[in-house]
C-alpha cells in the first residue's frame, strides 16, 4: 500500500481512487501529494477516473511519446475521444506539468465525452452473465437489446473490440 503522507483528511480520497485503480502513486510505494503532475499521469488518471476504454490502437502523430511510454495507450484514448490534440501537431509533451486551466479543459472535455457525451465509442469489452449480453463502450459497462444480440454478442468479442460504434444511447 502507499505511504500516504498526506493531509488526514485527502487520506480517505486518495485510497478510494488507489482502490479503484485510478492512481497507483510511485515505484517506491510513496504518493508525494506536493509534485506537480506530468500530463502523462493526467492521460492515466483521466482515462481510468472516468472509465473510458483503454485504446489498444496507436494512431497519433506524437513523435515524444514512444513505444515505450507505460502511458502511450491513455494517451491515445484522449485523442481518439477528442480530449487532447497534443501541445503542436506532432507532440504532447508527456513530462510537462499540468497547469491547473489546463486540468480545467481537460476534465470538461472529458465530461463532455464522458459516456453519454461521446459521439463515437470505442467497443472494449463483450460479456454476458446469467443469459444477459454487456457491451463496454470507452469502458462503461451497457445492457445489449435484444434486437442487436446476433451481432453485438460474446462470439464477436475478439473481431468487434477495438472496433468504433457510433450511435445514441
Amino acid at each position: 500500500w502507499l505511504n500516504l503522507m498526506v493531509p488526514p483528511t485527502l487520506t480517505p480520497y486518495i485510497a478510494a481512487l488507489v482502490e479503484q485503480g485510478v492512481i497507483s502513486g510511485y515505484v517506491d510505494n510513496t504518493f508525494r501529494p506536493g509534485e506537480v503532475i506530468t500530463r502523462n499521469q493526467m492521460a492515466k488518471i483521466i482515462v481510468k477516473g472516468f472509465q473510458f476504454g483503454e485504446t489498444k490502437n496507436l494512431t497519433h502523430k506524437f513523435e515524444d511519446v514512444s513505444s515505450k511510454n507505460a502511458n502511450r495507450f491513455y494517451i491515445q484514448t484522449l485523442v481518439n475521444l477528442g480530449i487532447t490534440t497534443g501541445t503542436s501537431a506532432i507532440t504532447f509533451s508527456p513530462n510537462k506539468a499540468v497547469t491547473r486551466a489546463q486540468l480545467s479543459s481537460f476534465l470538461i472535455r472529458a465530461e463532455e465525452a464522458n459516456v453519454y457525451g461521446a459521439k463515437v465509442k470505442e467497443i472494449t469489452k463483450i460479456e454476458q452473465t446469467s443469459g444477459v449480453t454487456y457491451i463496454y463502450l470507452n469502458g462503461v459497462k451497457h445492457t445489449v437489446n435484444a434486437s442487436l444480440r446476433d451481432i453485438l454478442n460474446v462470439k464477436n468479442t475478439e473481431t468487434l473490440k477495438g472496433a468504433y460504434i457510433e450511435g445514441t444511447i
